[in-house]
């Protein structure tokens, strides 16, 4: 790992807590920056999602209007404003050749990335399971038949082995730091449990097993008790798993250990009990870790080698090359010196969220710009879990240094008691932590208005049961909604008050699976809520549309026209469908407006992209019409828009695999996805009509005017000592260096051999004395603190608190309902518990402020489904067909050539092969690649040195054999020789043409031939047919040669003489 140069002009640290005007900062630094005489290409700025990246661009371009900067608004986007991929992308590829690439970088999407890094580490997956399973199994680290999340099981060892490969691609470990992490992670787990007993672990085994037999015989068939049948379960299958090949997992051991029966048979379990409590001193436990570690660890390195490998093979990037690609293209004299000269300013916006390997790239880069801002919050540093570390930005601020005149102190978004209760909670538990009260304490902007109701409310609910609790929340949004004066909040578009409407409120859950049951409550109380849900594919909207796109696809399918009708109402008849397919019935359906115009766009089809396919079959089919009248409109609509994202998925998809995107390939594609519930997400479709629901981790970055905290009984540093364990990310010590500030990282794996266990008597104790807990708890209970924080602050006008009053008000010892707020404390007072039903004033250190409590009950009203709105008609009318603006040459429409009468030139043998049909996209790659690159006049070593390296490229290197790549660019020498004598080759020639119409063409034409009589255009088809075929596969291409003919002759003048299909593995020429 190279060492950085620390930055040579300062970097500006600039924090900026919630809703101080974060963005309205970096966009003053850009606007500023421009205004002084910085070009706006002169300019980097990252953002952390593609979203923030278009606003920020966008109120940039507004601010420099407004201040009469034309040009340079109309210049900025020439600037690197993006997200960190993006500007890594753009870097990589304006110095490509400086980092050994091509300029057209393949970048897989996050999607893809994880498709072929599982397709190149299979068979290094397979290699390892063999050694890896047996451990694995006894380990509990086998994903169970039927597990569902990963919130339902265990890590499985595979998990391991990924999340091993993440953490040393995120930190730029090497070789040698990966055998010192594994090291590490042996020694230092190993030192969590007792010394191993010197006995062979066989008689340990064959003791316990004695000891269950013996207790089966004693209990016999029991009592029929649940206790003693458990218990005979239990034995039963502890004795079977001892004398199977695997063993007895560790689990078993402790349930052994702790396994109870009625009280008449549970003295015969003793011996069992004490037979299975050696489980933490067992010799084999020590030798499983130890050999499970180490084979993980190795599996890792060999799958990054493989993922590599495939990657170079394939021409392919993923988001962590792009980020250490430009990381090491920096660490070169003359780029730095390069981009000095470029670079005037690099502005970092939400520098909290940033990953290790992004710090070290964003330190090297400010040493190459004239000045360099960094913009964030680190209260909000709340994506440890997507790779970030807050502990080493924050050690890097530290560092940097951060100037007091460069703290936002202005709360631009809460009303003035929210501001005072945020400083309240939060001033003294950041600073317990060692952050400065100016860092924290905000100054509200806004006034109040009298007409507010009180600004703090807090709901208890009154059931003991979860799920009855959600009940009550769902009734108490719905009594607001339909009494929206409860609750008035200021428009943040006209500044007046109003009452509340359902897009007023968000709330905020910790759990998914909460989110899902909250939707649900609300949902059958008629209220429309806006949540990611599962099942696009199985709405009717999306049904709708993709029966439209099979139907314009094949005027066959007549199920597609029968969804058609039936989803637009047109089968209102029960019987409709009969009468339809009775015998004798004509075909009316015909004759419906909509589909005459799927017939009629049909003939375009040949024309379309797969997402132009989509557009056409959701407009022809008038199914944003139709959806328009539906319920809940906004959604559907949302859904529409997310099922066109996936169209650009599966785009992506086909660039990424090196296939034809078709419409065809499209449609067996979402059939693929509509069973993967992560890809086939509905959307949240926020709107005045629907209440927000969203995670503490969603809910950043955004603002509502009334926010509902729910989950406050989440406890997880209950989960501190099973979160230590898995694949972990760990720093040596507190020292940064900011010239190299990756030095002394490593990653620890520690497997957890005892499965559902959360405490396990001889372990957990040890484990949470051990300084490792300690680190890990402090991280934790920071961690909260700020998750709370961004929940807190994302009220405008109200924050509602829920959760159970505490049994005995002002007991500090009674058990709190609220331990997640308890947080805020001093561990020995609760600084805020909910205040009591009746309570009208909130006591702060600085005034007091006014609440109103609410206990709950079961309320089962429902929202007046009178106020929901929907979108109005849409005007009739076909409108206009328009071509798509640039049309691929091989989209080219024409008469094929008459096959029967098209000449055909045989220049020799077929050239032997084996492969599937599948493989023939790749090797005509390798073939299309070799006859565009190779040089005949170079030695016969270096054609097949080429041929070589193309054909492993490709992946094709089993199905060609290399002489007989040679043996075809011979072949159509000797070819081109006869036919013409003297000629020249021009090769993967670009061609661009606009026609009348404005339609543009771009392509690149295989082979150009310029001999005496003028232009032959070759186009090469590893076509692997039989010679009854050549002509009319040869004449399907014809409208492409033509429109190739086109453009040469316009742009020459000279005549094309020739179009020729040369086919290399048939052997023939065929002439057009």
């Amino acid at each position: 790992m190279n060492a950085l140069t620390p930055p040579t002009q300062p970097v500006q640290v600039i924090t900026a807590g919630a809703g101080s005007g974060k963005t309205y900062a970096i966009t003053t630094i850009l606007k500023d920056a421009v205004d002084a005489g910085v070009p706006p290409e002169a300019i980097i700025a990252t953002t952390f999602t593609k979203k923030a990246a278009a606003e920020l661009s966008h109120r940039v371009q507004l601010r420099l209007l407004e201040g009469g900067r034309v040009y340079e608004a109309a210049a900025l986007p020439d600037s690197l404003i993006g997200t960190v991929n993006s500007v890594c992308g753009r870097l990589l590829s304006d110095y490509a050749f400086e980092a050994g690439l091509s300029p057209a970088l393949n970048v897989l999407s996050d999607g893809e990335q994880v498709s072929v890094f599982r397709r190149a580490i299979g068979p290094i997956i397979e290699h390892y399971a063999e050694d890896i399973e047996p451990i694995a199994a006894r380990l509990s680290l086998i994903e169970p038949p039927g597990a569902r999340t990963k919130a339902d099981r265990e890590k499985d060892w595979r998990d391991h082995v990924f999340d091993t490969v993440q953490g040393v691609r995120n930190n730029l470990l090497d070789d040698a730091m990966i055998d010192q992490s594994c090291e590490r992670s042996v020694s230092s787990l190993l030192d969590l449990l007792p010394a191993p007993m010197a006995i062979d672990p066989e008689h340990l085994d064959e003791a316990l097993h004695k000891a269950i037999a013996q207790a089966l015989t004693n209990i016999g068939d029991g009592d029929g008790t649940k206790t003693t049948k458990d218990a005979l379960k239990s034995l039963r299958e502890a004795a079977r798993s001892i004398e199977g090949d695997e063993g007895l997992p560790y689990a078993k051991w402790v349930s052994l250990a702790k396994i109870k029966a009625s009280r008449p048979y549970n003295k015969f379990l003793d011996p069992v009990r004490a037979a299975a409590r050696v489980y933490d001193s067992h010799p084999r436990l020590r030798q499983d870790l130890k050999a499970y570690i180490e084979l993980c660890f190795s599996c890792a390195k060999a799958a990054l080698h493989a993922y590599r490998a495939l990657k170079a093979r394939e021409g392919l990037l993923d988001f962590c090359d792009q980020e250490t690609l430009t990381y090491e293209l920096l660490a070169q004299p003359a780029i730095c010196q390069a981009l000095s000269s470029r670079i005037r300013l690099m502005v970092v916006d939400e520098f909290q969220d940033t990953s290790p390997i992004q710090l070290a790239l964003f330190t090297r880069l400010a040493g190459c710009a004239g000045r360099s801002a960094w913009v964030g919050d680190p209260k909000q540093a709340i994506y440890g879990f997507r790779g970030t570390d807050p502990e080493l930005m924050n050690a890097a601020v530290n560092v940097l240094g951060l100037d007091p005149k460069n703290v936002l102190r202005q709360s631009r978004r809460s009303r003035p008691p929210l501001v005072q209760l945020a400083n309240w909670l939060f001033t003294p538990a950041f600073g317990a932590n060692g952050m400065p009260e100016d860092r924290v304490r905000l100054e509200p902007v806004r006034h109040e208005d009298p007409g507010f109701a009180a600004p703090v409310h807090v709901w208890s609910p009154s059931s003991a049961r979860a799920d009855n609790r959600l009940e009550e929340i769902a009734g108490e949004i719905v009594d607001l909604l339909n009494n929206p004066d409860r609750m008035p909040v200021k428009d943040a578009v006209t500044e007046q008050m109003r009452p509340c409407r359902p897009g007023d409120i968000a709330v905020l859950c910790r759990q998914n699976d909460t989110l899902e049951k909250l939707a649900g409550c609300l949902s059958r109380r008629g209220v429309r809520v806006a949540v990611e849900w599962a099942g696009l594919l199985q709405t009717d909207e999306a049904r709708l549309a993709v029966a439209a796109l099979r139907y314009l696809l094949s005027a066959d399918d007549t199920l597609a026209v029968a969804q058609i009708l039936h989803l637009t109402g047109e089968g209102q008849n029960s019987d409709w469908l009969y009468e339809w397919l009775s015998e004798g019935q004509d075909k009316s359906w015909k004759n419906d407006p909509r589909i005459v115009r799927l017939d009629a766009a049909r003939a375009n089809l040949i024309t379309m992209t797969p997402r132009e396919a989509m557009d056409a079959a959701i407009g022809e089919a008038q199914v944003v019409r139709s959806v328009a009248s539906w319920p809940f409109a906004t959604q559907r609509l949302a859904n529409l828009d997310a099922l066109r994202a996936l169209v650009g998925k599966y785009e992506e998809h086909c660039r990424s695999a090196r296939l034809a995107g078709t419409t065809q390939g499209l449609v067996s594609w979402l059939n693929e996805i509509e069973r993967d519930p992560k890809a086939n997400q509905q959307p949240a479709a926020a709107g005045d009509d629907a209440v927000t629901l969203v995670t503490y981790h969603g809910a950043k970055g955004l603002e509502w005017p009334i926010v509902v905290l729910t989950e406050l009984s989440y406890n997880a540093l209950d989960k501190t000592a099973k979160r230590m364990f898995g694949a972990k990310v760990c720093s040596d010590g507190p020292d940064f260096d900011l010239a190299a500030p990756l030095k002394g990282r490593h990653i620890r794996l520690w497997p957890w051999p005892f499965a559902a266990h959360k405490t396990v008597e001889g372990v957990t104790d040890t484990l949470i004395s051990s300084e490792a807990y300690r680190l890990a708890h402090d991280l934790s209970f920071r961690e909260e603190i700020r998750l709370l924080y961004v929940g807190v602050t994302r009220a405008r006008d109200y924050i509602v608190f829920t959760g159970q009053r505490p049994d005995e008000p002002g007991d500090e010892a009674a058990k709190s309902p609220t331990p997640w707020l308890d947080l805020l404390g001093n561990h020995a007072t609760r600084l805020f518990a909910l205040p009591p039903s009746g309570c009208s004033l909130l006591s702060l250190t600085d005034g007091d402020i006014e609440v109103e409590t609410r206990v709950l009950a079961g309320n089962g009203a429902a929202y007046d489904v009178a106020q929901h709105r929907y979108l109005a008609e849409l005007p009739e009318g076909e409108g206009p067909w328009y071509k798509p603006m640039r049309l691929a040459p091989s989209s080219a429409t024409g008469t094929p050539a008459p096959a029967d009468h098209l000449r055909v030139d045989d220049l020799g043998q077929r050239l032997l092969h084996k492969s599937s049909m599948d493989d023939f996209d790749r090797i005509g790659s390798a073939i299309h690649a070799y006859l565009g690159a190779e040089n005949r006049s170079a030695p016969v070593e270096d054609r097949l040195d080429l041929a070589f390296a193309l054909t492993q490229r490709w992946g094709v290197e089993n199905a060609l054999k290399l002489p007989d790549l040679v043996t075809a660019s011979d072949r159509l020498h000797t070819f081109l020789v006869g036919r013409y004598g003297g000629y020249a080759v021009l090769r993967e020639w670009p061609v661009h043409r606009r026609d009348a119409d404005g339609q543009e063409m771009v392509g690149y034409i295989d082979m150009l031939v310029e001999h005496e009589g003028g232009i032959a255009i070759i186009d090469h088809k590893s076509f692997p047919g039989g010679e009854a075929q050549w002509r009319s596969k040869a004449a399907s291409y014809a409208p492409q040669l033509q429109a190739y003919k086109v453009v040469v002759e316009e742009a020459t003048g000279r005549p094309v003489t020739d179009l020729l299909i040369h086919m290399p593995i048939a052997g023939a020429i065929v002439h057009l």
